[in-house]
């Protein structure tokens, strides 16, 4: 297929990361429930191929062997503690079992499904969100993170490095060296966090003005331009 036939439709995140009015201390009261402190990090808790969870885990080991960063409060934990969210009974087992063989499993809280206005919620008060992946051609956590001004520490596949842009980290996939520096430093580093956020909310009015109906749109457009006779 010719490359002018090809069109790139990006996704919209849903309305409840559209909405507004969330409450930023009910918020972190929640977080607080499943055991999740200021700092914490929210990846969408799936184990499959496209996934790059051993790396997330072996950068996890790295941080935890590296010990404490020096200017990071004695209060918050190391190394960060990471909300696994809506994992499916099967998807926890194999994760929880692949953290205890690096002995990192105390790094992780296991957060069940939630209505979309608690989740986005919570990904607000979230440090940032991890899409540690090998391949994502949807990119939706990414685009939700950026709707409430979230920074995003992404691997440097498909379309993710476009979609976060200057709004996070971008790191190679399978090198958890590069992932753990990305999270210590958004973790860590007050300076940079502030920066990432600062970019993170520029994006979110571009992002929080899209919606499905667009993509629907677009969509049909797209199907229509692909099997119209070319001149």
């Amino acid at each position: 297929m010719a490359d002018d036939r090809i069109s790139i439709i990006p996704f919209a995140p849903r309305s409840a990361y559209t909405a507004g009015g969330i409450d930023p201390v009910a918020a972190r009261a929640d977080a607080a429930y499943f055991g999740l402190t200021e700092r914490f990090l929210v990846y969408g808790g799936r184990f499959d191929a496209r996934h790059d969870l051993p790396t997330l885990l072996a950068a996890l080991d790295m941080l935890a062997s590296a010990g404490r960063p020096a200017d990071l409060a004695e209060d918050q934990p190391w190394p960060p503690r990471i909300a696994v969210v809506g994992a499916s009974p099967d998807d926890r087992t194999a994760i929880a079992r692949a953290a205890a063989r690096l002995d990192v499993g105390d790094h992780l809280a296991f957060v069940p499904s939630l209505a979309d206005e608690r989740l986005a919620a919570m990904v607000s008060v979230a440090r940032a969100v991890l899409v540690p992946a090998l391949a994502d051609a949807v990119g939706l956590a990414a685009i939700e993170a950026l709707a409430l001004g979230v920074p995003v520490l992404a691997s440097g596949v498909d379309g993710l490095p476009e979609i976060v842009g200057d709004a996070g980290l971008i790191v190679p996939p399978r090198q958890p060296g590069r992932l753990a520096t990305a999270i210590a430093s958004a973790t860590a580093d007050d300076r940079l966090h502030d920066a990432l956020v600062v970019r993170a909310r520029d994006r979110s009015a571009s992002v929080r003005s899209r919606t499905w109906a667009d993509v629907a749109r677009e969509t049909r457009a797209a199907y229509r331009a692909a099997v119209s006779p070319r001149s």
